[in-house]
């Protein structure tokens, strides 16, 4: 028997460098909405001219985060502000969702958590809401995409080493109404748990 390695086959890896993931618009575009959604305490502070938080800003600075204080801080409509953040959970949920089925899972929770710390310090919500709705939505909108999970591309090149190749029109036709399901199904699933 022979212990020598195998020559390369000349396949190329499915996954890219770490040095030229920087460069695709994608991620950019993803840290920079990430980015705007941790700014609460700028607009809020600069607009109310030191006259306290509870002061309405100025229109340009009326964020959402913004008027959700206001509504149940500054106005005592506490219903009102509690349907407003439980849209911040779907959005969470579905944006998360729909983000990983074109990135990686990890590295977009991993860039969401100080976004979702901002938001439940800010808005008092329990943090355990809005991590559920990241988790969920983070791990189940991968299936959408033979990219979006690498379990997706393992068993695509598997299925495609076997003689069975399956591409992306053939794969999203299956898995995307199963993961628009699964989706309905975790905003009701939050919806029933936390409300």
């Amino acid at each position: 028997m022979s212990t020598a390695p195998k020559k390369p086959d000349g396949t190329k890896p499915a996954i890219k460098p770490a040095g030229g993931m920087l460069n695709d618009r994608r991620i950019r575009l993803l840290l920079a909405i990430i980015g705007n959604l941790q700014m609460y305490a700028q607009p809020v502070m600069l607009a109310t001219s030191g006259t306290g938080l509870l002061a309405v800003p100025f229109k340009d600075n009326y964020l959402y985060l913004v008027h959700i204080y206001q509504q149940v801080f500054g106005s005592q409509r506490f219903g009102y502000g509690l349907a407003l953040s439980w849209v911040i959970v779907v959005i969470i949920l579905w944006i998360s969702a729909i983000t990983s089925a074109f990135v990686d899972n990890i590295p977009f929770a991993a860039t969401m958590i100080p976004v979702i710390r901002a938001i439940a310090a800010a808005e008092g919500m329990d943090i355990g809401v809005l991590a559920w709705s990241l988790s969920l939505g983070t791990d189940l909108g991968g299936n959408a995409t033979p990219i979006g999970a690498s379990a997706n591309v393992v068993g695509t090149s598997a299925s495609a080493k076997g003689g069975y190749p399956i591409g992306w029109g053939r794969y999203c036709k299956y898995c995307v109404p199963a993961t628009l399901i699964v989706m309905v199904v975790s905003t009701a699933y939050l919806f029933l748990r936390y409300l």
